[in-house]
């Protein structure tokens, strides 16, 4: 799921974290020391400098890289679980999949470790359940850029390929790069400037990789606000993948019955609706659709109740609104408010 590739990397990047107050505390005490060995210490240790700058920037750009390409494969196989069929897909994707496919099959030939462990004959018949027999069977690694370098543009145009135009006007809309961008005035920026920070990380990971001479080691406070960035980064992105994949199943359920909120209780968690033409259950989930970002989003009910005479209210298991039209009220696990569709949970 693309939550827990954000959940990794965070994790990766708060053992870094770790490593800066560490190494940070440890100066400290070197520099408050009076002995006259820790003081000379303290005057040489430009060599453990460079090995620390080149490891923290080699880690974050490894553990970016990776998430990124995680969220990607994850969107694929999320999408692939919603549509029932190949024609079910974006038009996008199903445009380019084989020249995807092609591209990858091709770098499997050349023996390329990224792909070591795709077997040629299963990538045969992937291509021909998916083109021939028009089955809901992408394979994730096709969307997956070659050469990493994922510079903002990179990242800008491997969205593309899944039909997600559009990513810098779209991924400062959701937080928590909305809010950084709010305090620091930048969002309404050139897409060059507010994402520098990912486009310096790749030029200074080429440096190390390429063995080019390091002379532009940055601070501690530098380095705390490229993980910050880069945090931010992934997780906005996160949640622009996600609200698209909720906002595509809301859009496939299309003959689902479509509810808007009467009142709204306790902090936006217990809402009021009128329905008809379906049977809910507790343990349903329902999608949400509202104003803001993300836009799409899904809720569990975990308490549900039919409107009494005494305007107490009974609460059911479920209730059958078929016949009749019904008066509910459905207390969700996270407060929001919107239109709202059911999706039974046995779906």
């Amino acid at each position: 799921m693309i939550e827990d590739a954000i959940r990794d990397f965070n994790e990766s990047v708060s053992a870094l974290r770790k490593h800066l107050e560490y190494t940070s505390t440890i100066k400290k005490i070197f520099s408050q020391s009076k002995r006259k060995s820790s003081k000379n210490i303290i005057k040489q240790s430009t060599d453990e400098k460079i090995f620390e700058y080149k490891t923290i920037i080699i880690s974050l750009y490894g553990t970016y890289e990776h998430c990124i390409e995680s969220m990607i494969q994850e969107y694929i196989r999320t999408l692939s679980s919603i549509v029932d069929s190949f024609d079910g897909y974006p038009e996008h994707i199903k445009k380019y999949y084989i020249d995807c496919w092609k591209t990858t099959h091709t770098h499997l030939e050349n023996g390329h470790s990224k792909y070591s462990h795709l077997d040629e004959e299963e990538m045969v018949e992937n291509l021909y359940e998916t083109i021939k027999k028009r089955k809901n069977v992408l394979l994730p690694e096709c969307y997956v850029p070659i050469g990493g370098n994922y510079r903002h543009k990179v990242v800008k145009d491997t969205m593309s390929k899944l039909g997600l135009n559009g990513i810098f006007d779209n991924i400062k809309k959701y937080s928590p790069l909305a809010n950084r961008f709010l305090m620091e005035g930048k969002n309404d920026s050139d897409s060059s400037i507010i994402y520098s920070i990912i486009d310096d990380l790749v030029d200074r990971r080429n440096e190390i990789a390429h063995g080019g001479t390091i002379d532009n080691i940055i601070s501690e406070d530098e380095f705390k606000n490229i993980l910050d960035f880069v945090s931010n980064y992934i997780e906005s992105i996160g949640s622009f993948l996600q609200d698209n994949l909720v906002k595509i199943e809301w859009e496939f359920k299309n003959n689902i019955p479509l509810f808007s909120s009467e009142n709204i209780f306790d902090k936006q968690s217990v809402v009021t609706l009128r329905i008809n033409g379906i049977t809910i259950k507790k343990g349903d989930t329902c999608i949400i659709s509202t104003q803001n970002y993300p836009q799409y989003q899904k809720r569990k009910i975990l308490d549900l109740h039919i409107e009494t005479v005494d305007e107490k209210g009974e609460e059911k298991e479920i209730v059958d609104s078929t016949m009749a039209e019904q008066i509910i009220s459905i207390k969700v696990d996270k407060p929001i408010k919107g239109k709202y569709k059911f999706i039974p949970s046995a779906v």
